[in-house]
């Protein structure tokens, strides 16, 4: 009763950890403060340049890109500025029809492993191994998120995000599928196995916060590959072996999953989109001239945010003097 009585008294009084100065937040914040001890930032913007400050590196220039042309800076060995120079290239069309190809040998090798199983066994396409995916999964093209992301790294310059979408580390993918992996912190030369014990242990830092500050899904493992290559192979005991201890646990002890955008689902997202390739041809319901989708998924009505305003705007007036007409009968 005491801390509650105290974060009202402070809530008009927070201090802000990055400039210093003396702002009025919400009770929520004044409650973090005196029940968790976790700081408070007078605004997004105190927050996040507290954060680059925290977790960034100087980032070196690579020079010029092979697609624009236009100088650009990444933390790792770069040839391109960012996801759409890259995807645009000569490089990356060459990459993908023979990924495709190869994709198309892998489904066509692809059996049944028992007649009444409804899946089927394709081979892993970083590994080969052979991986048994059930109806419900026939995309599934990778044993184990290490493979995919070896996958994915090698496809991908490990460096073409830019810094404006995508915080560190640049290449979630890439960062991962190392043998040892460096801390992110100004001044810190640690290299490890296990950077998320690192930062507890070295910073402070929980490896949720850590997680959340980097971008990382939460349910990511912060380890090397070969370290996430023997946890993988470690057999499951206790709670592990059971499926529905997974995930959160709410207020009623049910068990569930923290659905989050973290900036590594936004890279995946953004990767998948690439490898699908070219979007549909469309035909604008406005002024019915043809047009090329933005992305693969999904219907898109109308060729520009104009063009649905003066839909609607139409739309609306027709059904207004329908109204009108049959009032007047």
């Amino acid at each position: 009763m005491k801390k509650a009585q105290l974060a009202k008294e402070i809530q008009d009084k927070l201090k802000c950890n990055h400039c210093q100065g003396v702002f009025s937040g919400s009770l929520k914040q004044a409650l973090k403060v005196v029940y968790e001890g976790r700081n408070s930032y007078c605004s997004d913007a105190c927050r996040k340049a507290f954060m680059s400050e925290r977790f960034s590196k100087p980032i070196p220039n690579r020079g010029a890109c092979l697609t624009c042309e236009k100088d650009f800076f990444s933390r790792r060995e770069a040839k391109f500025c960012g996801m759409k120079c890259y995807t645009g290239s000569r490089q990356f069309s060459e990459m993908l029809a023979d990924s495709r190809e190869k994709a198309t040998k892998a489904e066509s090798v692809a059996k049944r492993i028992k007649a009444q199983r409804t899946g089927e066994e394709k081979p892993c396409l970083e590994c080969g191994t052979l991986v048994y995916a059930k109806k419900c999964e026939k995309k599934k093209k990778y044993c184990s998120k290490i493979c995919y992301r070896a996958y994915m790294a090698k496809r991908f310059d490990r460096q073409i995000a830019s810094p404006d979408r995508m915080a560190l580390p640049q290449g979630y993918d890439g960062f991962l599928d190392r043998n040892l992996l460096t801390c992110t912190v100004i001044g810190c030369d640690w290299q490890g196995h296990h950077l998320s014990v690192h930062m507890n242990a070295a910073h402070g830092i929980t490896a949720a916060e850590f997680k959340r500050a980097a971008g990382f899904n939460k349910s990511t493992g912060v380890v090397s590959k070969p370290t996430g290559q023997r946890l993988r192979e470690r057999a499951l005991v206790g709670v592990a072996m059971d499926s529905s201890y997974w995930g959160t646990i709410d207020k009623n002890g049910n068990a569930g999953y923290e659905h989050r955008d973290s900036l590594e689902a936004k890279e995946h997202r953004a990767k998948a989109r690439a490898l699908m390739g070219n979007a549909p041809m469309r035909r604008c319901e406005c002024c019915h001239s043809v047009f090329q989708q933005s992305t693969p998924y999904g219907k898109t009505l109308y060729c520009t945010k104009l063009c649905r305003s003066l839909f609607y705007k139409q739309a609306k007036l027709n059904q207004k003097n329908g109204y009108t007409e049959v009032m007047k009968k």
